[in-house]
């Protein structure tokens, strides 16, 4: 995301996920909201906790951690629902939705607001790069290895 950003910067959702701070661009996303009612649905990939209707689509729900290869956060109050939009290669209509701790804080960033962080936690597959922005650590999501684990098989 960094090394090819556009000169005059891009618009982002920086996402609090449960102990973490992933930015994302909003042109991943369709909708912020709260958490819907979620139901069980033993057909969808393993990555996937249980889905919800939106706007008259089954929408599977995840988190950062599941992805990751833990377990499921269980809702809580505050708690917000992130709706991206289909990842490039997978079935036009694969949204997918992605379990926060609180609501995401949409920000315009420049090259120099995202800075590489050297002193970057352990390996994880679902980042690509993590980063300082505004003095916190932040990752930006491996798209590529989220795809492996969200695009449902036909």
């Amino acid at each position: 995301m960094i090394d090819n950003m556009p000169a005059d910067g891009i618009h982002i959702l920086v996402i609090p996920v449960f102990g973490q701070i992933l930015v994302v661009p909003v042109a991943l996303i369709e909708e912020v909201l709260p958490v819907p009612e979620i139901s069980e649905n033993p057909d969808l990939p393993d990555v996937f906790a249980g889905e919800f209707d939106w706007r008259g689509k089954s929408v599977g729900l995840t988190s950062f951690s599941r992805l990751s290869g833990g377990k499921m956060e269980k809702p809580v109050p505050g708690n917000r629902v992130v709706v991206f939009k289909p990842l490039e290669g997978c079935n036009v209509d694969e949204q997918f939705a992605l379990l926060i701790s609180a609501d995401p804080e949409p920000r315009a960033v420049g090259r120099m607001d995202l800075q590489k962080d050297v002193n970057a936690p352990g390996d994880n597959p679902m980042i690509v790069s993590y980063c300082t922005l505004d003095g916190r650590a932040v990752g930006i999501p491996n798209m590529a290895e989220w795809k492996k684990k969200l695009c449902m098989k036909e």
